[in-house]
């Protein structure tokens, strides 16, 4: 008896050890991030989204887009995004340091549970251990941590985690089958990619799983999942109205065969990012369009290779088989080959799939090393994560200011007409109006078609600024014609209204209103025309 109470303890304290490393690691990666500014899409999604500000509003979280607005097919549907929002706003208002606290925990969080998972998948705490560990200081997952408006990624991670961690006691107490589903519900309410959760589980009983009686009950304990994924994708993507144009990027542009030729690249793309994470940036739009592509088929020879030698020391074999099909589950949502996306690629795609990945490489280290005395063998691992840590610690510096960010990713993605569109908006708070204008007209000659309605707006703006009033209401048009871009209306209707246009004005206002009803600046100059206008 004191034998199993000594070897209980000791387990403890090893359980205790790991994961204070992890959360001590963690916290000081990402401690300097904690004073950066609100970047990019926190200012619709937090700063200037009422929805957050007023826990009357609970119920309204769940039927309203993650950016406030009435919910469309092509909008991002995550309340339990928005409700932690509304816990922050409630606790700190907009000072943004409280926000990037909560991602930090949430993200520590998801890395313990993470090793939690791990130890009880593999029965290897080595392998939990160093793969959370480098999973939450790596600096690929700063775009998920750092970056308040992917809140949602850790979300559906964290959830996602807890879902297959409690499935995976199941069959002792009937307690976690209910709590499964209840913590699936969450991960799915978080972010939209969390249907494949079933598919991963699935694979996980089809190949670790031997016996066949207890493999068949795991299957049936996995229904509810699948019938809860099935109803909500049908409920999202059927009955939920879609935006008539689909997303605006080079990849969405692209045919079936450009997005097929591509996905080798991505593939090869997304395992760079995890072995040599340099030169990190926001937005990855690379098309291929020809088969004969040095990035086609030597993207695939290369990532073939790799995915293979990995598997190939990696032990037990299916196990390492189910995290490299846990790798591939997790970026099939964003291959671009379905359904096109708004980017080729973006880092924070890889929060989720790459624990697969990263789990798979610890297990072919750990048996590449297994001979090395142990001692000896700690070193390249923690050279490895020393390493991420600072690249984690460099990578959040560049968010600390927005205009720092843009330069610095625009060196690295010069065709990204959104952080084109950014930098001009940053430019213009700095009251840089030609700096301001030449980005914004950057942003427009960049997009496919010059269709990205923002920037219009915005250049619209600029000109109007200068006088060039019918040039202004040119790209106040465009503006509204290519995505009916609501700060258009506004600014078209209070130019009309300046000109005596007042019929001109109310069309304009109408439209506006319809689509946008609870826009501040549309019904302040519906006012302003009032009593002739009156919408319906």
């Amino acid at each position: 008896m004191r034998k199993r109470n000594k070897s209980s303890a000791k387990k403890r304290n090893l359980n205790s050890f790991y994961i204070s490393a992890i959360i001590i690691c963690i916290a000081a990666s990402y401690v300097n991030s904690v004073n950066n500014p609100f970047i990019w899409d926190d200012e619709v999604s937090i700063v200037n989204n009422q929805a957050i500000r007023n826990f009357s509003n609970v119920g309204e979280i769940f039927k309203i887009s993650l950016f406030g607005q009435q919910m469309r097919g092509d909008q991002y549907y995550r309340p339990v995004q928005l409700l932690t929002y509304l816990m922050d706003y409630r606790l700190w208002k907009l000072n943004p340091a409280g926000y990037h606290a909560a991602n930090i925990i949430l993200h520590i969080l998801t890395a313990v549970f993470v090793f939690m998972l791990l130890n009880k998948l593999t029965g290897n705490k080595e392998v939990a251990f160093w793969t959370a560990l480098i999973f939450g200081v790596h600096p690929v997952n700063t775009e998920a941590v750092t970056y308040i408006s992917s809140r949602g990624e850790i979300l559906f991670t964290l959830f996602g985690i807890l879902t297959f961690l409690c499935f995976t006691y199941c069959g002792k107490n009937k307690i976690y089958r209910y709590i499964s589903v209840v913590f699936f519900i969450l991960s799915l309410l978080s972010k939209e990619n969390a249907v494949i959760l079933p598919a991963v589980i699935f694979v996980y009983i089809f190949l670790v799983i031997d016996d066949k009686k207890a493999k068949f009950e795991r299957l049936k304990l996995l229904l509810p999942h699948i019938f809860i994924a099935l109803v909500y994708f049908a409920i999202r993507f059927f009955f939920i109205k879609t935006a008539a144009s689909g997303p605006l990027s080079a990849i969405a542009a692209a045919s079936f065969f450009e997005r097929l030729l591509t996905l080798p690249r991505i593939i090869l793309t997304y395992i760079s990012l995890l072995l040599f994470p340099y030169h990190l940036h926001m937005e990855y739009l690379f098309v291929e369009r020809d088969f004969l592509s040095p990035n086609v088929w030597g993207a695939f020879i290369v990532s073939a290779a790799i995915l293979y030698a990995i598997a190939l020391y990696a032990q037990p074999r299916k196990k390492a088989l189910f995290f490299l099909l846990w790798f591939f589950i997790g970026i099939a949502p964003f291959s671009n080959i379905v359904v096109p996306l708004h980017a080729t690629l973006l880092e924070h795609w890889l929060y989720f799939p790459g624990l697969g990945f990263i789990a798979l490489a610890v297990m072919c280290c750990l048996k590449i090393f297994r001979n090395v005395p142990s001692r000896l063998k700690l070193i390249p691992p923690l050279i490895f994560i020393l390493f991420l840590m600072m690249r984690t610690v460099a990578r959040n510096k560049d968010w600390s200011d927005p205009v720092r960010l843009y330069k610095h990713d625009l060196k690295y993605e010069p065709n990204s007409f959104l952080m084109h569109n950014n930098l001009g908006v940053e430019y213009f708070r700095l009251k840089d109006f030609d700096k301001a204008g030449e980005s914004f007209l950057k942003a427009i000659k960049m997009s496919p078609g010059e269709k990205y309605s923002v920037a219009h707006n915005n250049y619209g703006v600029i000109l109007e600024r200068k006088g060039l009033i019918a040039q202004a209401t040119n790209h106040y048009k465009k503006s509204i014609e290519n995505d009916s871009y609501v700060l258009a209306y506004g600014n078209l209707a209070r130019v009309y209204i300046n000109e005596g246009k007042t019929v001109s004005a109310e069309l304009v206002l109408k439209e506006g209103h319809t689509l946008y009803p609870e826009d501040k600046e549309i019904n302040y100059l519906i006012g302003v025309l009032s009593p002739q206008v009156s919408p319906q």
